[in-house]
């Protein structure tokens, strides 16, 4: 329970340091989860260093684990506004709409080509049949 209330009062000191601080010095949720995670990755017994040792150990820490950073050291992270985003969200819809129409419309003449050809396969069909019966009348009449 001593450990607690401990625990407790640094909590309420750090707020009330928080509070004193001005905007620009104020850190954000992401730097304090990463102090956190520093802290915890120091052995157990240097638990006394201040955050001022650890903000001078920061940079040579930071780095040496972290998966994010070796995920993304050597990728260049673009930035782009909503705008662009949505721009070339929509040129995207636009391309793959008209690849799907042009497709389909392809399918459709493929279809077409198909229906005629067969047509015309039962056309030469039955000309070769009236050319038969044709010669054989001829055959006949001689």
């Amino acid at each position: 329970f001593q450990l607690r209330g401990a625990e407790r009062q640094r909590k309420k000191s750090d707020r009330e340091q928080q509070r004193s601080l001005r905007v620009h010095e104020k850190t954000t949720y992401a730097h304090q989860m990463r102090a956190r995670t520093l802290k915890a990755r120091q052995p157990f017994g240097d638990t006394e260093l201040d955050s001022a040792a650890l903000e001078e150990n920061r940079d040579q820490l930071i780095g040496q684990d972290d998966p994010l950073q070796l995920a993304t050291r050597d990728r260049n992270v673009e930035k782009e506004d909503l705008a662009s985003f949505v721009a070339k969200k929509r040129e995207m819809f636009l391309v793959q709409y008209s690849l799907g129409v042009k497709r389909d419309e392809m399918r459709k003449l493929e279809e077409i080509a198909q229906a005629e050809e067969k047509k015309l396969e039962k056309a030469e069909q039955f000309l070769e049949e009236d050319a038969m019966m044709f010669d054989e009348f001829l055959k006949e009449n001689d």
